[in-house]
């Protein structure tokens, strides 16, 4: 779905738009809960039942305000459609569009709008945006970078480690002493904290939920008395 910036759509870009697009307006040309709902409801929605897809489905996007409004959630909540949205600020490592399709897609329409000003010698304007863009997408974008964003987000095939978690550590040019004073350690971020409740929750998960209470249990005792292996 195109989004065009205006309280108006441009006179006959309905005509310049493939079959199984759809176009939207917004006052600035962004996504608004309003545009994504449309989009749902008469894109993806009617595309999953066209393409006889076997619901439910998983949903997944950014977090944005945007994308999750109520009358979406009561629409997808009916028709098995789970919107799972990513942490916030997490999507360079999560998302499979920024990860692996974008940077490619970006670069394939540079050279295409390149192109079209040496031959035309003329700017580029809405009219001549979707069909360029489907061409783009058509021809340049293939199967095969599509899938190895799920992959390499851990996304499908499900795979938690496969995510690159250095992405979300921060490096310090300041070499740290080898003795630091004790009364002087600052104390971690919340970004640090909140790092280390997630590698926390997700010990918690594949530990075995019986072994998991022992140690619960046994939290503030001074020796170990549960398996040695455990």
């Amino acid at each position: 779905m195109v989004v065009f910036a205006g309280k108006r759509l441009p006179k006959g870009i309905a005509q310049t738009m493939p079959e199984d697009w759809a176009m939207a307006k917004s006052d600035k040309g962004w996504i608004t809960g309003e545009t994504f709902f449309e989009y749902v409801l008469n894109v993806f929605y009617p595309w999953l039942v066209e393409k006889n897809i076997k619901l439910p489905v998983i949903l997944f996007l950014d977090g944005h305000v945007s994308h999750l409004t109520y009358h979406l959630s009561v629409f997808c909540e009916s028709k098995g459609i789970h919107i799972i949205a990513f942490y916030p600020n997490a999507t360079h490592i999560q998302q499979p569009l920024d990860v692996a399709m974008f940077g490619p897609l970006k670069q394939e329409w540079a050279k295409e709008v390149h192109k079209w000003r040496m031959q035309t010698q003329e700017p580029l304007n809405k009219m001549q945006f979707s069909p360029m863009l489907n061409t783009v997408i058509k021809t340049r974008l293939t199967e095969a970078t599509i899938k190895s964003g799920f992959a390499t987000c851990g996304l499908y095939p499900w795979n938690p480690q496969a995510i690159d978690y250095s992405k979300c550590l921060t490096t310090s040019c300041d070499p740290e002493p080898s003795n630091p004073d004790p009364d002087n350690i600052p104390l971690p971020t919340s970004l640090e904290l909140n790092n280390n409740q997630l590698g926390h929750n997700y010990l918690e998960i594949i530990i075995n939920k019986q072994t998991l209470q022992q140690f619960k249990e046994e939290l503030n005792n001074d020796v170990w008395t549960g398996p040695t292996e455990a």
